[in-house]
């Protein structure tokens, strides 16, 4: 270090100046005297940085550091007190100006403008040339640094906007108003900076409040424009020899004509009189103009802007509007075109085994043979092969739809059969061929008795049109114009049945095209890909609309997820065919599930553009979707300036974007400096209180009990936090300035619009003050508080609300029913395009407690915003969503969801203005009865020693295997201290997820209404209950709609253990009574509190048949769970004696049990 700093003891190249800026040496008092009476000796000293390349190198090398040093040099002429006036000399600082800061002012040096420290070095000697400067006649110094500045935009940028910057520049403007500096700006120098100061205030996010100003610089610009094209045609007129003297007017447009006026100025008479006009433009007007930018500064947001790379796309981007017109096809725009005029769609197993195949070579002759099935050129040997008898008769069931087989290879075969579904390409439904294994012979052997067990499902109506004439060549398909419905049959079916509809089926049917077998093929062997499965006529609408938004209302697994998220992609891949992308969000409230979601369209993302993972990529994401976890925050580390297309979709959580809005209403506030460029917006929120958000659970347990539950006793916390939130709160706009309800206000609402407290609302008033007296003293805040911020924030300040709107082109909702209305609010103002939005819900699992949600709120809230662009484009339907309702049931079979249709019937009786109308839920398979394990504990779900919970998230969209659902975190938290390591999840948590099993823990035991009696659940059998219930059971609503989440999770089996006999007694009751069922709905097995083996049974002569059916019931429980990795030991079973419920024929209000068999 010595060596490289040893020519700083040659007098040549150095000087007290240069060691000072070069060396790390502190200087004290003493030696800044001295360097002062250098500079006052020597005007040049400072000069040597440059003009010495040793210097100049050493100097640039760490430009940034030595510019810092430099600044805390100048400090000190800012307090003169404290520099020896022996050699105080004002004109070091010329100096030093001269010679070492204009000379860095130039095209050589730019790359260095950006670095940290160099803008606060022109602004201090900017400042103090102008405190020094001379009154002598000559060139002043700042005016020198103002004008060589002017050649550099970028550099205003840095420095207007800083609090410096701002100071400085306004103070020489005051005095050049005053008169006492009129020339501190040149003409040129002052266009240039004015031009610079009114793209800052145009481009800032946040609002200058000079909207008039820059019209008026607008106007000034086209009118200079206007005169030097005048001057210019006269100057030219006179070149070409025409005789001397003006016009006697100059030819103006009104335009101009009305800039003249604007600014006081007469229409000049003649050339001679243009040039002063343009004189008074350059100057006065202009000085004024840039007068009133600058004090719109200093700005933070400008100053964060212009300090990292801004985002151009904001400002070029094209209308959202214009995304509307891309096409939206299902099957062209996402699978592509199809092999041939069938249409050939593969189950979840054939599709597998086909995948298989690319491993064992296979796949071409795969992929020819189903293009040869598509033409319609059946060969009977080849192609159309039937069943051998043999075959019939191993499988000892009757075929009712031909199944065929196609060879390849020399044990290659293919089993199919034809079906019918709809076709997006003939847009009806019509026949197509189902393609059931792919394999070797003795696979396919194996699984014809489980497709003719299937087929006992078809009705008469199924077989015949399932019918084709062989008679034509090549066969094509049948077109059935209308709608086809395909019924189950309705005869009893056994369980052999029943296996072979899960074995074979998962609702998941995928269509094999041109595209599908091209990425097939491209896939490396180690890639996982997701590939778009098959939907129905109604989804395949949904999908395809474009002109309108779209509120899609549906049941539990209906396929509203499938809808949103196969409409994001099909114009998202469409946007970019057409060289743009379209901005779209993807929003639900579950972290689970939008962890879910963003892996599930990750991999179709790589479907469609063809761009698979390594494998160590691969290989790594298998060990993140082996476990069901939060989502990251897409949003976390974006800003307006950093956000661009290729971020795009996002899917995140509600939190997720409510924490960008406020971030960038924080970064965006002009007085904020703190939260500029160089400190992480982290580290700047650390620097704050963040306000604890209050939920259910905080109310409940820090509001109700401590300040409110001794004086009001009798009122639910769930329903009055409701209330506060829902409607008090919840009711407001930014029409009311965002003001909650008054007392009179909440008074005179209709018992529609807030049907719970209509007889003690000024209680709950008095609640609701209190509540807010107590939140504002703890610093905390609710829901509404959030958005009523980010809502009045962005009606502040319009031009940070244009910025925020350019973000986002569509918006995409699943679980609508969660948010609060004036939430969707929020939604509707950041998107500007109305046939952008897409919402997908269902009231029945409406589960929030601090939340009333009713679409027809949601649809008046969409009139209101968008009308008046509706009107003025003459389009009504921009202002009216298109209402799809969907009833397929594709999750669940009909043993599940005929609990679930009960328990939405239950609801539409007692609380029918909670829930809207839908058709009954259908499923596609009949399926096992749900079964009740009463008396068990959480003893049946343990053993030590358990592994983790495995999932198979490669092989289904958004769900595990298994889980294990409570009712809260509480009941969450105290299960896991017990079971060591299953997938245990609340009610809230598994909302929008499904799993093959589910296992209901405690819902009754826990519950607060397990008391209630057989007189108010045969209230809820009453179809006229809701005018008993709605008020004084408001409560039971939000229970039965929890119920509700939670059976519907399950795909194959629901198994329901509560710990509490007394609890579900009259439950059982309830979906046991046969005066209104044709069968129980629940099957129930009860543990005896006495220990009873099969022998003793036997013994006693007492049905068997019934213990074997209880018990394979217990141990179908404890296998899968055991199998399922949660560990329950066989031998549990033998510590548990059955009683099982078979029937239960008594009356819901009591009566004789005839019909139940006690072990």
């Amino acid at each position: 270090m010595d060596l490289f700093f040893g020519h700083l003891n040659d007098t040549s190249t150095s000087n007290r100046f240069t060691r000072f800026v070069l060396a790390n040496k502190p200087f004290s008092t003493a030696d800044f005297d001295k360097l002062h009476l250098e500079l006052a000796k020597d005007p040049t000293a400072a000069g040597l940085l440059l003009t010495s390349e040793t210097n100049r190198a050493l100097f640039l090398s760490d430009f940034s550091g030595r510019v810092q040093r430099i600044i805390t040099w100048l400090e000190r002429f800012r307090e003169a007190k404290v520099i020896s006036q022996a050699t105080f000399n004002k004109d070091i600082i010329h100096n030093f100006a001269s010679h070492l800061v204009i000379p860095l002012l130039d095209s050589p040096y730019s790359e260095f403008f950006p670095i940290c420290g160099f803008p606060d070095l022109v602004v201090s000697t900017i400042h103090l040339s102008y405190v020094y400067r001379s009154r002598s006649a000559g060139p002043k110094t700042h005016r020198i640094l103002l004008e060589r500045i002017s050649k550099f935009p970028d550099l205003i940028r840095r420095i207007l906007p800083s609090i410096d910057g701002a100071k400085v520049i306004q103070t020489v403007l005051e005095e050049a108003q005053s008169g006492a500096e009129s020339r501190s700006f040149g003409t040129q120098t002052l266009a240039e900076w004015t031009n610079v100061a009114a793209n800052l205030c145009q481009g800032c996010h946040a609002d200058h409040f000079v909207k008039d100003e820059l019209s008026r610089w607008s106007s000034l610009v086209g009118l200079l424009n206007a005169l030097r094209k005048a001057l210019k045609a006269d100057s030219s007129r006179h070149s070409q020899g025409a005789t001397s003297g003006s016009p006697p007017g100059v030819p103006l447009s009104l335009e101009d004509l009305r800039a003249l006026a604007l600014f006081n100025l007469q229409r000049p008479a003649g050339i001679g009189a243009v040039e002063v006009t343009i004189a008074q433009l350059q100057e006065r007007k202009t000085f004024l103009l840039f007068q009133a930018f600058v004090k719109s500064f200093p700005c933070a947001a400008c100053l964060r802007l212009n300090t990292v790379t801004a985002n151009p796309s904001l400002k070029t981007r094209p209308n959202s509007l214009s995304f509307s017109a891309l096409p939206n096809s299902f099957t062209s725009t996402l699978l592509g075109q199809k092999l041939g005029p069938w249409k050939v769609c593969l189950s979840e197993r054939a599709f597998k085994d086909m995948l298989m195949s690319n491993k064992d070579g296979h796949l071409n002759a795969i992929a020819s043979k189903l293009r040869e099935l598509a033409s319609g050129h059946w060969d009977p040997k080849s192609l159309r092969k039937p069943l051998s008898q043999k075959m019939l008769e191993e499988a000892q069931v009757k075929e009712r739809v031909p199944l065929w087989r196609a060879s390849y290879g020399s044990n290659g075969r293919i089993l199919w059969q034809i079906n019918v579904a709809f076709d997006e390409d003939y847009g009806t439904d019509c026949q197509i061929i189902t393609v059931w294994r792919i394999g070797d012979s003795s696979e396919i052997r194996r699984s014809i008795r489980d497709i003719l067990l299937l087929q006992k499902t078809y009705t008469t109506s199924d077989i015949h049109l399932r019918h084709v004439s062989l008679l034509e060549f090549p066969v094509l398909p049948e077109k059935y114009w209308g709608s086809v419905k395909q019924k189950s049959n309705g005869a009893d079916l056994d369980e052999t049945v029943l296996e072979a509809q899960k074995t074979l089926m998962s609702n998941k049917i995928y269509c094999i095209t041109e595209k599908v077998l091209d990425r097939i093929f491209m896939a490396p062997e180690s890639a996982h890909v997701e590939f778009p499965f098959d939907v129905s006529h109604e989804e395949t609408e949904i999908i395809k609309q474009a002109n309108r938004a779209a509120f899609i209302l549906g049941r539990s697994g209906t396929g509203k997820t499938t809808c949103l998220l196969y409409k994001l992609l099909c114009r998202n891949i469409a946007s970019r065919e057409n060289g743009t992308t379209v901005r779209q969000i993807f929003l639900t409230r579950s972290t689970y599930l939008a962890q879910k979601l963003q892996d599930y369209l990750e991999r179709l993302m790589a479907f469609q553009l063809g761009t698979f993972p390594t494998a160590k990529k691969t290989d790594e994401r298998k060990v993140m979707q082996n476990d069901l976890r939060e989502a990251k925050d897409p949003l976390e580390h974006l800003t307006l300036e950093n956000i661009d297309d290729n971020k795009f979709p996002i899917v995140c959580t509600f939190d997720h974007l409510f924490n960008f809005l406020e971030k960038i209403i924080r970064l965006n506030d002009r007085k904020d400096f703190s939260a500029l460029i160089g400190r992480r917006w982290e580290e700047v929120t650390i620097m704050r209180r963040v306000a604890r958000m209050i939920n259910y659970n905080v109310y409940r347990d820090q509001y109700w009990k401590k300040y409110v539950y001794d004086r009001e006793k009798g009122f639910e916390p769930d329903l009055v936090f409701s209330e506060i939130l829902g409607i008090i709160k919840g009711s407001t706009s930014s029409k009311r300035k965002f003001q909650p309800l008054s007392r009179e206000e909440y008074l005179e609402l209709s018992a529609r619009r807030a049907p719970v407290f209509t007889d003690a609302r000024s209680t709950v008033y008095d609640i609701y003050q209190s509540y807010e007296r107590k939140k504002g003293s703890l610093g905390d805040r609710d829901d509404i508080d959030r958005v009523t911020y980010l809502l009045g924030s962005l009606e502040e300040d319009q031009n940070l609300k244009r910025s925020v709107q350019s973000l986002f082109d569509e918006v995409y909702v699943d679980e609508v029913q969660d948010n609060k209305l004036l939430e969707i609010d929020l939604l509707l103002t950041l998107v500007r395009n109305p046939r952008g939005i897409h919402f997908a819900g269902d009231t029945a699992q409406c589960i929030s407690r601090d939340n009333t949600f009713r679409f027809q709120d949601v649809q008046t809230r969409f009139h209101e915003h968008f009308s008046a662009m509706a009107n003025k484009a003459r389009k009504d339907s921009w202002a009216k969503p298109e209402l799809y309702k969907l009833a397929k049931n594709y999750r669940s079979h009909q043993g599940i969801l005929s609990l679930a249709a009960d328990i939405v019937q239950l609801l539409y009786n007692g609380f029918p203005s909670q829930i809207d109308i839908l058709p009954r839920e259908v499923g596609t398979y009949t399926g096992t009865k749900p079964t009740m394990f009463v008396g068990f504990d959480y003893t049946i779900l343990k053993q030590p020693g358990t592994g983790t919970l495995e999932t198979e998230a490669s092989s289904v969209c958004f769900g595990a295997d298994q889980v294990i659902i409570v009712r809260d975190d509480a009941a969450k938290q105290k299960l896991k201290k017990e079971l060591k390591s299953p997938l245990i999840l609340t009610i809230f948590e598994s909302k929008g997820l499904e799993f093959d099993d589910v296992i209901l823990y405690n819902f009754f035991s826990d519950s607060v209404w397990k008391s209630m009696g057989t007189s108010v659940l045969s209230l809820l059998l009453d179809k006229q209950a809701a005018r008993y219930l709605d008020k004084k059971y408001a409560g039971l609503c939000t229970e039965l709609k929890h119920l509700y989440v939670a059976a519907t999770r399950a795909r194959n089996n629901l198994w329901m253990v509560e710990s509490d006999p007394e609890s579900v007694q009259n439950i059982v009751k309830l979906w046991t009574r046969v005066e209104e069922l044709k069968e129980p709905l629940i099957s129930v097995v009860e543990n005896s509190p006495t220990v009873v083996s099969q022998h003793v049974l036997r013994r006693q002569g007492l049905n068997i048949n019934i213990y074997n059916r209880a018990s394979k019931k217990l141990k179908t429980l404890l296998n899968l769970v055991e199998v399922r990795s949660y560990g329950l030991g066989k031998n549990v079973a033998k510590h548990y004696s059955i009683r099982v419920y078979t029937r239960m024929p008594y009356s819901f209000f009591g009566g004789r049990n005839t019909n139940r068999d006690k072990i």
